[in-house]
């Protein structure tokens, strides 16, 4: 995958990967988002998209004390968020079969089917599994996998014309 520069406007964090440090970039990308896209509904669910991206770097971490990189690019047509974290070997063909399902199907469809699918997951794995849908679903966004010994790089790519209110 490659990190194309829309603008020059961008914010990339290194965090550690707790629990607490989600609320705080959440915040911060917020506000970013409020300064640089004038629809505030577009910049809330490309909010709550990197914050779900973090909760899944963070609970699918393997090392708790390595970092989660966060890249996110903004301009006022389209929007590229990079999620960086090293997973659990285990995980990963899970998430590469999750994606599988989430990008070669319609997203509204791909989000009821997780919808439904929700309670039986968190049952069997204590996981919904509802975040990627979500995010697919809410943005209609191209989500890229590549995975290299165990380092995840999960790359969202949003027009910004296609997100709708549902």
């Amino acid at each position: 995958m490659t990190e194309t520069a829309l603008e020059e406007d961008y914010i990339e964090l290194n965090i550690s990967p707790k629990w607490k440090h989600i609320s705080v970039v959440r915040n911060l990308v917020g506000t970013f988002l409020a300064i640089k896209i004038d629809d505030k509904y577009k910049a809330d669910v490309i909010t709550i998209a990197v914050s779900e991206l973090l909760e899944n770097a963070i609970k699918y971490s393997s090392n708790k004390n390595k970092h989660v990189r966060i890249h996110l690019e903004a301009s006022n047509k389209k929007v590229v968020i990079i999620m960086n974290n090293h997973a659990n070997e285990d995980e990963i063909p899970e998430l590469k079969r999750i994606l599988g399902i989430i990008n070669n199907d319609d997203p509204f469809n791909v989000y009821i089917k997780q919808l439904k699918s929700s309670p039986l997951s968190m049952k069997q794995k204590n996981k919904s599994q509802l975040g990627l849908a979500r995010i697919r679903y809410e943005t209609n966004a191209n989500i890229q996998l590549n995975v290299k010994d165990n380092h995840v790089n999960i790359q969202v790519n949003i027009d910004l014309e296609l997100i709708t209110k549902s």
